[in-house]
């Protein structure tokens, strides 16, 4: 993608008014712009996968070109699609003119050409663009290395040319700004280590990083999230495997000798059974395999502490049974056994925007003579609330945003500031595409209401049967959330539970990582959204699975502040 280069700006594009600069018969003069005599049209016409209707991939530079042989492909919609014929700007000594280049070459249209015609003769192409008015765009716009991004059909040019000056523009390649943030956490040489199971995309790290702990390994079953983790945390070994399958040889071999200081993560307990009360029965029970793995690495390596975190629930299941087994296997675990104690923490205490409620267990090694205590709730003069989270992210609409945008504004408030940091641009803020019937149901839903307050109108339909109206209704779709509270538990469906305070759409990845406190300079990687069938965590799912940062910051700091007890 092209880089500005010349801080000049050009007011407006009028594709029109330089179109007319060149002469009419030029497009019917084939002698006048050069000869095609080497062109085999059968081979060289190439189709663009952007719909005249949708100018995103073009916006964002993903746009893909694929060759279309001797024949074209029966599936596609002629009039919807756009011919390139990189070869013509060659005529003109262009160089590479590619569609993600920076000068611009007009669409080549079928005329009478059918879909499944084997063979395209030249002379039925109307060639509506011409080599002088190429040459005339490269010559006036390479100066300002723009990326020009309008399509040449006349009656789509005003339509697009409005969509595009609507758009927040890349402000720099993504790949450019990858590099520029790629992080490089430096770290004393006494500081405390971690190993991090369950990692996911990274949440507990990025907070334990802040207060100085160093992670010197990582695990994780989901390669998405594995590929988040890599990018965050690049010096950390990781390995994207199922912690019942891993070995301890395999971690002692990434660890080079380390031995680690705490040991935290997330282990599902959801599933924990305890149909057979004898301890090494629920120990093989496959639904406390999970947990059990996490106990293992505690055998393992006797770490001076560990945290685990865990769902509200958890102190609920089997009439509390359960915690109090878990606890009772940290008590007797390692080679010191633990002391432990378990809190509700709420997200909101700790300056996360958000209500979320989670358990989170403390262990101390029974040697280092060690009460473990929680951190106590921050002394705020407010509760960090949705607009003060995200209120100085670009204000796209559904379908917009690019890979790469400029803040719109200067923070407005700490938490701002405080995301802010270490960031220069805004990534992963990407709004959803939303149908016209979706986008008319956001509009009805008032802040605190979600669809069941506008179901007689704007209820789901039936598959199948357009017609009727779903018998299946859900409290928390759709819930429009208040700009002036913090957020519930952004979870990992939010992508669809929760429309944004003041813009009829659904809330980014960003967004969403701004309400999980995750700071902006943290990129999430894999798929944006997923579908049921589709394997691996996609960046929403990540980011409603994560510990909110600023929790994590907190738990850490309270554990470093009592291991350091220990040295004095």
């Amino acid at each position: 993608m092209a880089n500005s280069t010349n801080n000049s700006q050009i007011s407006e594009l009028d594709l029109f008014s330089l179109q007319a600069e060149c002469p009419n018969e030029i497009v019917n003069n084939q002698e006048v712009v050069g000869h095609f005599d080497n062109l085999d049209m059968s081979r060289n016409v190439l189709i663009c996968n952007v719909k005249k209707d949708n100018v995103q991939h073009f916006l964002d530079g993903s746009a893909k070109i694929y060759y279309t042989g001797k024949k074209f492909p029966s599936t596609v919609a002629l009039n919807k699609l756009y011919y390139f014929i990189p070869y013509i700007g060659k005529q003109c000594d262009l160089g590479y003119t590619g569609v993600r280049d920076l000068y611009l070459i007009k669409i080549a249209r079928v005329g009478t050409r059918k879909e499944g015609t084997p063979e395209n003769d030249p002379n039925d192409l109307r060639i509506v663009f011409e080599l002088q008015f190429i040459k005339c765009l490269y010559e006036q716009y390479q100066p300002h290395r723009l990326q020009i991004w309008e399509t040449f059909t006349d009656t789509t040019l005003k339509k697009l040319h409005k969509q595009v000056k609507a758009q927040p523009q890349n402000a720099c390649p993504i790949e450019q700004v990858l590099e520029d943030i790629r992080p490089h956490i430096q770290y004393n040489d006494d500081a405390l280590t971690s190993i991090d199971l369950f990692s996911g995309c990274g949440g507990l790290t990025k907070g334990f990083s802040m207060v100085g702990i160093r992670s010197i390994f990582a695990s994780d079953i989901d390669e998405n999230a594995a590929k988040t983790f890599c990018r965050n945390f690049p010096d950390t070994p990781f390995l994207c495997k199922s912690i019942t399958d891993i070995e301890k040889n395999e971690v002692d071999e990434l660890l080079e000798g380390r031995v680690p200081d705490i040991i935290i993560g997330g282990p599902p307990c959801q599933g924990f059974s305890l149909a057979n009360k004898r301890r090494n029965k629920i120990k093989d029970d496959p639904r406390n395999k999970l947990f059990y793995g996490f106990v293992k690495f505690i055998n393992w390596y006797s770490p001076k502490a560990f945290v685990m975190e865990n769902v509200k629930g958890l102190l609920s299941m089997q009439n509390g049974e359960v915690i109090k087994t878990i606890v009772e296997e940290f008590t007797n675990a390692g080679e010191y056994g633990y002391n432990v104690a378990y809190k509700v923490l709420v997200a909101s205490d700790y300056g996360v925007p958000q209500n979320r409620e989670r358990v989170i267990l403390i262990g101390y090694r029974k040697d280092l003579n060690i009460q473990p205590q929680h951190p106590e709730p921050y002394e705020l003069d407010h509760l960090v609330t949705v607009d003060e989270a995200i209120g100085d992210l670009p204000q796209i609409g559904a379908g917009q945003g690019t890979e790469v945008q400029e803040y719109p504004q200067e923070p407005q408030n700490e938490y701002q500031r405080l995301m802010r940091a270490n960031s220069t641009y805004v990534l992963n803020h990407v709004a959803m595409k939303h149908t016209p019937r979706l986008i008319a149901r956001f509009e009805a839903i008032k802040p605190g209401q979600d669809l069941l307050d506008v179901w007689e109108t704007h209820g789901a339909l039936k598959r199948g049967a357009p017609s009727e109206k779903s018998t299946i209704k859900f409290h928390q779709n759709n819930q429009r959330l208040f700009g002036d509270r913090p957020a519930p538990t952004i979870a990992a469906s939010f992508q669809s539970n929760f429309i944004h305070p003041h813009l009829n759409r659904n809330f980014t990845a960003r967004e969403g990582a701004r309400l999980q406190s995750f700071p902006d300079d943290f990129v999430f990687e894999g798929m944006r959204t997923k579908m049921s069938w589709e394997k691996g965590l996609s960046q929403y799912q990540q980011i409603g699975n994560a510990v909110p940062v600023l929790l994590a910051k907190a738990i850490a700091e309270s554990i470093v502040k009592q291991l350091n007890t220990i040295e004095q």
